[in-house]
Order: C-alpha cells, then structure tokens, then sequence
C-alpha cells in the first residue's frame, strides 16, 4: 500500500507540468490572474470584500464557461460544474444557505454519476433519499442544514473515493489525476466551510473564522479548474514515458 501510494505520489510534479503544457496559455493566464488578485485583496485589502467576491465569483463562472467550451461533448461534467456555479450564486448572490448546499448535493451527485458510470435514473432514487433523510432529520428535530450537509459530506467523499479508483488504476492520466485531487482541494475547501460555520455560530473559537474563511477559496477555486479537466468522456491524456 505504501509503495503503491508513493508511486503514485512521485509523477505528481510531471502531472501538473504537463497539464499546463496541455492547456490553452488563455485560459491560464486568467486563472493565474484571478486567483492571485483575489489572495491579494483578501490579505492586503480585506475591507475591500466586494470586489474579492466579484472575482471569486466570476472565476467559477468562467470554470463553466471553460468546460462547455473544451469539454461540451461530456453532458454530466458539464451539469456538474453549472449544479457548483448555480450553487455558489445561490449563497453567496442570495445568501440561501440550506437551498445552497441542497443544489450542492446534485452538482456532487452529477460528478458522481460520471464517474461511476450508472444510468440517470440514479437522480432519481438519489432525490428520494435526499428527501427521505431530511424529513427523518426533521422529525428528530435535527436542524435540516445539518442534515442536507450530511447527504452533501457523504456525496463528495463517495467522490473523492471514486476519483482515487480511477486514479489509482490510470496514474498516468492526467484527467484523472485533475479528478482525484480536485477532489481532495474540494473536500479542505468543505472542511474550512465547516470551521468558518462552526467559529460563527459558537461551537469552536471564534479566532478560527477569518484563517478559516481566507482558505476556502484558496482551496476551492482550484479544485474547480482541476474539475474542469477532468473529462472522462474525451481520449486519455497520458504522461509520457
């Protein structure tokens, strides 16, 4: 197991060189842009929170607009990454938060059944569960946010499980790597959303808040350029020999 892992581990660096070898220097120019501009203004200009937003915001969006564009063909990876901006403009535009993470749950589920290949009537039977648990979480008096973020935790570490299948059996694919650790980028990003709620609301130290909300995004708008490039549908990108 640990050999495995840390083969594994050793073709991580020619991974993101080829990566970027591979992607259009456009398209990453922007992302660079974008990502540094808002770590910028949130370290050096916090009170200029508006403007970070707006940047943040936009990022996700051209995420979208990135993989229809190279990626159209993958139907499911594209409703994947629409379900991720419909949600973000739903908490942070609209500020809804149990809607926000129930729309969570079907971007997660759409990545799922991508990378498990079942059929769509999946969302159906995904739906009934969803809406199954809540109301047993209500009935037990159990605040339904907690409840929604529970089915939502349990998707993407299903995911995340998935996405190291895959990676673990084609290391060498470049796609599945995106996959795997946009994965885990995506899971540090929920971990801190977590924190950041819980300092808020009491349950731990208020200090953890603003290190917690600062590594959000340092953590999800990257996990959602590697998702974006994490086709299954296209011919495999290998590294070479």
């Amino acid at each position: 197991m640990q050999s495995t892992a840390r083969r594994l581990l050793d073709g991580v660096p020619r991974i993101w060189l080829e990566l970027v070898n591979g992607i259009d220097r456009r398209w990453l120019v922007i992302w660079i842009m974008i990502y540094s501009s808002f770590i910028f203004l949130d370290l050096v200009f916090p009170q200029y929170v508006l403007f970070s937003s707006v940047l943040k915001y936009a990022g996700i969006f051209l995420c979208v607009v990135y993989t229809y564009d190279r990626y159209r063909k993958d139907t499911r990876l594209v409703l994947a990454m629409l379900m991720t901006f419909l949600a973000d403009t739903i908490l942070m535009v609209i500020g809804a938060k149990l809607i926000g993470v129930y729309v969570f749950c079907f971007a997660q589920m759409f990545h799922t059944l991508r990378l498990s290949r079942i059929p769509n009537v999946a969302l159906r039977v995904y739906f009934a569960i969803l809406f199954l648990v809540f109301v047993s979480g209500t009935l037990w008096g159990i605040p339904s946010l907690y409840v929604i973020c529970f089915v939502y935790a349990c998707t993407l570490i299903t995911n995340l499980l998935l996405s190291w299948r895959w990676y673990k059996t084609d290391a060498s694919n470049i796609r599945a790597a995106c996959c795997f650790f946009g994965f885990i980028l995506f899971l540090c990003c929920d971990i801190n959303v977590g924190l950041s709620y819980l300092s808020f609301t009491g349950g731990i130290h208020s200090a953890i808040a603003p290190i917690s909300s600062f590594l959000v995004f340092i953590f999800y708008y990257p996990s959602q350029i590697l998702l974006s490039n994490s086709s299954n549908m296209v011919k495999p990108v290998k590294l070479p020999r």
